[in-house]
């Protein structure tokens, strides 16, 4: 591993831990103005180390499979019993399955998503940046436009075409697998299926944008002089959009790398519509958890593990940039 790429991890790693400490106290400051007194103490600056420490050994408890705790108190001839629910427990309950399939689920969608965007929108983009003709003019009108609608909105419309009116797919995941599980059909298609309306509503929400972006770079690039040369040369266009995708692929991995905190935040929106319990609808509950109850612990780990997914995501496709700039590499 050359030096340039550890130092971009490094980058990126300094980034995320700093993106937590201030994620921590905002968290506590939000419990202290839900109401949530207990709190108020750890916000003393002298303190947010051990703030900081409660909030990740409660984000790492999440995963431990403890059942709850049972306090027994006696008052004279009565006795109390209080049942204080271990961190895996409450996340079990509230989001409706374990802290792993959550963030499995998650990065089953992610994924996926990403990998059809980028397979069709280089196809495309290279395609239309290079020929032009009817997919250019396409998508110079689908592109500016997709970018403009939200991704509900596509989510909404799916769900209309794939649900109701083609009974395709279904609605609801949990709904699904749930039905799946008593007949005993669960397999690894039966979740692909239960997944399949959030991964199309992503693909595409984000596919006419990230084509018009390797486009724009493939029209700049086919006017450098090595580019004209080939074509002066008469070497076939599959030759030449190969060399096209060489030359601009660095520059788009490094827009993939930006346009996926995009994705992230859209998944949020399709995992409540469509009732998938990954850490986009997590952190949606945390967000109503702290509000509502002061309790921010929930919120913390949903945007803890939503924070490390963009770090690994970023630390990839930046190294995979230093790796393939011929640039980068000439000044190494």
């Amino acid at each position: 591993m050359s030096s340039k790429i550890i130092k971009v991890i490094l980058q990126e790693l300094a980034i995320f831990t700093t993106v937590i400490v201030i994620l921590s106290i905002l968290t506590a400051s939000a419990e202290v103005s839900c109401g949530n007194a207990s709190v108020s103490n750890e916000l003393n600056p002298l303190k947010f180390p051990e703030l900081l420490k409660s909030q990740l050994k409660y984000s790492l408890d999440i995963f431990k499979n403890e059942g709850n705790r049972v306090i027994t108190i006696q008052h004279g001839n009565t006795t109390s019993t209080i049942i204080i629910p271990s961190p895996h427990e409450t996340f079990v309950s509230v989001v409706g399955t374990t802290p792993g399939r959550a963030i499995l689920l998650t990065l089953t969608i992610l994924s996926i998503s990403l990998l059809l965007i980028f397979i069709i929108g280089v196809v495309w983009g290279l395609r239309a940046g290079y020929r032009g003709g009817r997919s250019d003019r396409l998508l110079q009108f689908l592109g500016p436009a997709f970018s403009a609608i939200p991704g509900w909105f596509w989510a909404v419309a799916l769900l209309w075409v794939f649900w109701w009116k083609l009974s395709v797919f279904p609605l609801s995941y949990l709904d699904y697998i749930h039905r799946a599980s008593v007949e005993g059909n669960v397999t690894v298609l039966t979740h692909l299926k239960g997944l399949a309306l959030p991964i199309i509503t992503l693909t595409l929400v984000n596919v006419p944008v990230y084509a018009m972006n390797v486009r724009n770079l493939v029209v700049r690039a086919k006017n450098e002089d090595y580019i004209l040369t080939d074509v002066m040369k008469g070497l076939p266009d599959d030759r030449i959009e190969r060399k096209l995708l060489r030359v601009v692929l660095p520059s788009f991995l490094t827009f993939t790398s930006y346009s996926f905190l995009n994705l992230l935040m859209n998944d949020m929106a399709v995992e409540v519509l469509f009732n998938v319990p990954g850490i986009g609808r997590t952190f949606l509950i945390g967000v109503g958890m702290l509000i509502h109850s002061g309790f921010g612990d929930m919120f913390f780990f949903a945007s803890l593990v939503m924070s490390a997914m963009y770090f690994m995501n970023a630390s990839i496709f930046e190294s995979l940039y230093l790796k393939l700039d011929p640039r980068v590499r000439r000044d190494a």
